[in-house]
């Protein structure tokens, strides 16, 4: 195992498991985001509201030595590690990139109505914008 903190201690057990359950939180939230056909307040914060409780439930939990004394100062220690900060995004990458790739496609050879109706809408917004109209 590789070194993952700046004092040249290596990672534990419970280091990996909440970076992974951190990024794990991160990338469950931003599918159900891009699963997502309307964003609306609600949805904006169930999504951003459980990232946020997550972190500060964590962040707590890590100045509670006396609850959980193998948690102590955790989370601050894994948000300073460079490995949490370019795994992080690579990781969440991997995972989402098929989802992602797979809705372009679907909306770009074959929409839904709703996909149709939402490009024309663009399309006029587009248009009224730059003064041309469009009959679409």
């Amino acid at each position: 195992m590789h070194t993952l903190w700046s004092s040249g201690h290596d990672a534990d057990l419970w280091s990996l498991g909440t970076m992974v359950y951190t990024v794990v939180v991160l990338t469950v939230n931003i599918r159900v985001g891009i699963m997502m056909s309307f964003w609306t307040l609600f949805s904006h914060i169930t999504i951003w509201g459980s990232i946020l409780v997550w972190f500060a439930f964590m962040l707590t939990l890590g100045t509670m030595n006396e609850v959980v004394p193998t948690l102590y100062g955790l989370m601050l220690q894994i948000l300073q590690s460079p490995a949490m900060w370019l795994g992080m995004p690579l990781i969440m990458a991997a995972a989402l990139l098929r989802d992602w790739a797979w809705r372009c496609a679907i909306r770009m050879f074959k929409p839904n109505p709703v996909h149709v109706v939402q490009e024309r809408e663009r399309v006029q917004k587009i248009s009224l914008d730059s003064g041309f109209h469009s009959d679409l």
